[in-house]
């Protein structure tokens, strides 16, 4: 702990009385903003007290006189009308009218994932903790790299990729779906099923318990698709080899 961190009268902090983390006075009637609200108050514009140092000293949390905070505010139909209609502006696609339950990105210009352009940016950020979803469809459009671990609940990931793209889908229990024109088709799964009934010039299926079903298309046979699927007790149904005299047909691995 730094000398200036324990700063009770502010000399060092802009005259802010500043704590290391952990050590602010517990008998001066002071609280941050969560603690107001745990005690249905509000800061009320009142000025800063005091300030804590956080544990990596990078950030300060303000705390506030709790005599000098007032009571929250009661929720009133006009102000529900004035939420849902602010909430609206953020959850509704300006290109396709449609209102989602979460806030659109500003990055791609509040329009949502299918309506968005195909060069909008996209920008992640790692946050610490778990994140905990219940359910419901995800979708990813661009390709590039998608990796998330799903607990029991159900949910469908929508990966939109162009045409052409060489794909690899890793599961434990989920199905793999592969609708469209790709360059190569990759899935692993422990107990998952993998249908593949798109176009792929190259197509790889293991699965311990799962079943593997593939219908290539009349240009894929044509064009000597190539094709292994691994199944130790499902069931694996693949296009049949073609005759001699009509093509050279599939080449295929099945086990």
């Amino acid at each position: 702990m730094r000398a200036e961190d324990l700063d009770p009268t502010g000399e060092h902090h802009g005259s802010t009385p500043t704590y290391p983390w952990h050590r602010a006075p517990t008998d001066e009637g002071l609280a941050t903003r969560r603690q107001l609200r745990a005690l249905g108050l509000r800061i009320g514009g009142q000025p800063v007290a005091a300030q804590i140092l956080c544990r990596r000293g990078t950030r300060y949390a303000y705390l506030y006189r709790i005599d000098l905070a007032k009571p929250v505010r009661a929720m009133t139909l006009a102000k529900e009308w004035a939420l849902d209609r602010a909430m609206a502006a953020r959850q509704t696609c300006p290109a396709c009218g449609i209102r989602f339950r979460f806030c659109l990105p500003l990055k791609t210009l509040g329009s949502c994932f299918s309506c968005s352009p195909e060069a909008a940016p996209v920008f992640t950020e790692a946050t610490p903790g778990d994140l905990n979803i219940p359910g419901g469809t995800f979708q990813f459009n661009g390709g590039g790299t998608v990796n998330m671990v799903l607990g029991a609940s159900p949910v469908e990931i929508i990966a939109v990729v162009p045409e052409g793209s060489s794909v690899t889908a890793r599961t434990q229990s989920a199905d793999v779906f592969a609708d469209g024109t790709f360059a190569a088709v990759a899935a692993y799964t422990e107990s998952g099923d993998v249908r593949a009934p798109g176009h792929a010039d190259q197509f790889t299926a293991n699965t311990q318990s799962g079943d593997v079903t593939v219908s290539a298309t009349e240009q894929a046979r044509n064009d000597d698709l190539d094709m292994r699927a691994n199944s130790m007790s499902g069931d694996v149904q693949i296009p049949p080899r073609r005759q001699r005299g009509t093509g050279a047909g599939p080449r295929r691995r099945t086990s």
